[in-house]
């Protein structure tokens, strides 16, 4: 009986090997490479759980949707941006160099005017210094005798004097300015410093002239000093309700 039994037992122990060997052969990476291992279950290698994300996809570090380095975008206009008019962009341009050339031109044009006006008023300091030189000769004419022979002589070399210093300075735009009795008063060029009853004459008319004015080409170096004429009313000209005491 137990004779049996060992056969039965040895004989299944053979099957199995011979199953064993039949699939050691269906490997062949086994049996070329007797180091060779296959694990049993592989569990838990990366990527094999699809719910499994791999490491440093998702973290901290991870930039956010949206962030991170962006493509550059290509110059020139979008789908919502026209291009650019050339006539509009061309007049533009011309409209900017027309401005820039006439503030050149200004420039200019104020360059020379003030080279100009330096050049014509240089020696306004220096007449407006001998404008009194000249009162002081025209008062001592006004007060000469002329039935005094000697006063007469010496009145007339002076009244040379003062006709060829004017003759002189004139290349320079030195002018002369006389009002003569009864003439328009005119504030651009006169001055009124006293008035008085004048017979004959209009009201606000000049009524004599105290000091001589003098021009620099245009520019006015001191206005005529006059008088003007400063008429009483008449008596029926009185304001009504006042008497002749200048009472009411």
């Amino acid at each position: 009986m137990s004779l049996d039994t060992d056969i039965d037992e040895g004989q299944e122990l053979a099957q199995e090997g011979n199953m064993e060997e039949a699939k050691a052969g269906d490997n062949p990476a086994t049996d070329a490479d007797p180091d060779f291992y296959v694990e049993d279950d592989p569990v838990g290698a990366p990527g094999d759980d699809p719910g499994e994300p791999l490491e440093g996809a998702q973290g901290g570090d991870a930039p956010a949707p949206g962030e991170g380095p962006q493509p550059e975008e290509a110059a020139g206009p979008t789908a919502d941006q026209a291009p650019p008019d050339p006539a509009a962009e061309a007049a533009l341009w011309k409209d900017k160099y027309l401005r820039a050339l006439a503030d050149q031109e200004n420039v200019r044009r104020r360059a020379e005017k003030q080279v100009d006006d330096t050049r014509k008023y240089a020696v306004e300091r220096v007449l407006l210094e001998m404008i009194p030189v000249l009162d002081n000769l025209n008062l001592a004419l006004s007060y000469a005798d002329p039935a005094d022979q000697a006063v007469k002589n010496l009145s007339v070399g002076v009244g040379m004097t003062v006709k060829d210093f004017l003759e002189r300075l004139s290349p320079f735009g030195f002018k002369e300015l006389v009002a003569a009795k009864g003439d328009s008063f005119d504030p651009n060029f006169h001055e009124a410093v006293g008035s008085g009853p004048e017979p004959g004459l209009p009201e606000g008319a000049i009524s004599s002239m105290v000091k001589r004015g003098y021009l620099l080409h245009d520019r006015l170096l001191r206005p005529v000093i006059v008088n003007l004429v400063r008429n009483p009313p008449a008596a029926g000209d009185e304001a009504p309700g006042e008497g002749p005491g200048g009472e009411a």
